[in-house]
């Protein structure tokens, strides 16, 4: 019936309703169902973003390692022109950094 779209912080950037049920609804009832779809939609942003920073979590502890960072993480801090503090980097197959 209704489904929300929410940034990488979790802000509700985007709702739509999907069918005219809501029309009909009343307000407490529609109120609940948007608060759930929100909530679930933050959640799943929360996992995606916990996995896609997985690879930063123990930076503190390997300072003197580089961690190579997921692709699309790496060409994201890349176009920030953000160099995680001399950590991030790629490398090919062979492990040579590029």
């Amino acid at each position: 019936m209704v489904s929300a779209t929410v940034d990488s912080r979790g802000v509700l950037v985007g709702l739509k309703f999907n069918t005219t049920k809501y029309r009909t609804m009343a307000p407490a009832q529609l109120a609940a169902a948007i608060t759930e779809v929100v909530g679930e939609a933050n959640a799943e942003m929360s996992t995606t973003v916990d996995e896609i920073l997985a690879p930063l979590r123990d930076i503190g502890n390997t300072r003197r390692h580089r961690i190579p960072l997921p692709p699309d993480l790496a060409d994201l801090f890349e176009r920030m022109g953000v160099r995680v503090g001399g950590f991030a980097g790629r490398s090919d197959e062979t492990g040579n950094e590029e």
